[in-house]
């Protein structure tokens, strides 16, 4: 396990530790968005009852703050973070520069989401049910705006997009040229245990991310709003009673085959033993054979040489 996926796992228990106290929680969520390596899962850390908890003791302003900025990293625009200071409610907690530019990268995965919907709205011809990828190409002049960066400052936008990249945010590349961002969509996203892989990720050695650029956090509204998300949920929990009740099948067959394989074992250490057994008593009785064969071959040459002498002995006497 690396540094970074230890870290990561560390302050995810400080966060779901019963004894967390009010005055822990804003500086546990300050780690939490300044960590190089999570990039979704905020929402859910509203859900534990620790963090729950929390909030319930903290004054009204300190929680709208904390479930504000937690909901800004989820799913929310940096725009989003400068009309809440803006407004002067104090509804959002201050974020330093490196929060910020963390909270940019979000923005920049929020833009080409939008983009993708936005170009799925145009396509009124349903009757293709497969549709040709095509390249996302997003111009400077709309990130400086999204971003919130002022007097179109060129490098500081590229090194914002050069973090998303390098990051595994998205696979794409800079076009200098047409000052563009470009997105390839029939690319997919490499992580590793050491990458952004989710607050809530599993740290596996090698994950492949289907599409080009990160997932973010959906907003529980949405949840019951959405019926492409229903649907999506109800698939996906159809899929797992189906992987679950195959693995139970499939972890049957082991302990049945286990099973067997073991009196097939100790069946064949029987046979080994009886061949093994029979094997001598063949080779004893082979010996005996041999032993009586010798020995009937030298009586027989004795008796024949006992005769031929008796024969000589009688011609002689007739002679």
């Amino acid at each position: 396990m690396t540094t970074t996926t230890a870290s990561k796992s560390e302050l995810l228990l400080e966060l779901a530790s019963p004894s967390l106290s009010p005055s822990l929680l804003q500086p546990l969520l300050h780690r939490l968005f300044s960590h190089p390596s999570i990039y979704n899962g905020f929402v859910p850390i509203l859900e534990l009852p620790s963090v729950r908890s929390a909030l319930a003791h903290s004054s009204d302003a300190q929680h709208r703050a904390i479930v504000r900025t937690v909901q800004l990293f989820g799913y929310g625009c940096i725009n989003d973070y400068h009309e809440a200071l803006t407004s002067g409610n104090d509804a959002v907690m201050t974020l330093n520069d490196a929060q910020l530019d963390k909270l940019r990268m979000l923005t920049v995965i929020s833009i080409l989401k939008d983009r993708i919907i936005d170009d799925d709205g145009m396509n009124t011809d349903r009757r293709h049910k497969k549709k040709k990828l095509k390249v996302l190409s997003i111009p400077y002049s709309t990130l400086f705006a999204a971003l919130h960066l002022p007097d179109e400052n060129v490098r500081r936008l590229e090194d914002v997009l050069i973090q998303c990249i390098y990051n595994n945010l998205l696979c794409g590349k800079l076009d200098q040229c047409s000052k563009c961002l470009i997105v390839e969509p029939n690319r997919s996203l490499l992580v590793d245990d050491s990458a952004a892989a989710g607050t809530f990720a599993a740290a596996n050695n090698n994950q492949v991310v289907c599409g080009s650029f990160l997932s973010r956090d959906i907003p529980s509204s949405q949840h019951h709003d959405d019926p492409s998300i229903s649907k999506m949920m109800h698939t996906l929990e159809s899929f797992l009673q189906h992987s679950q009740s195959l693995l139970t099948t499939l972890e049957k067959c082991a302990l049945a085959n286990a099973s067997i394989r073991k009196h097939e074992d100790i069946r064949w250490k029987e046979v080994n033993r009886m061949v093994a057994e029979g094997g001598a008593s063949v080779k004893f009785g082979a010996l005996e054979r041999d032993m009586e064969s010798s020995g009937g071959g030298m009586m027989g040459e004795r008796d024949r040489s006992s005769k031929r002498s008796k024969m000589q002995g009688i011609m002689r006497g007739l002679i």
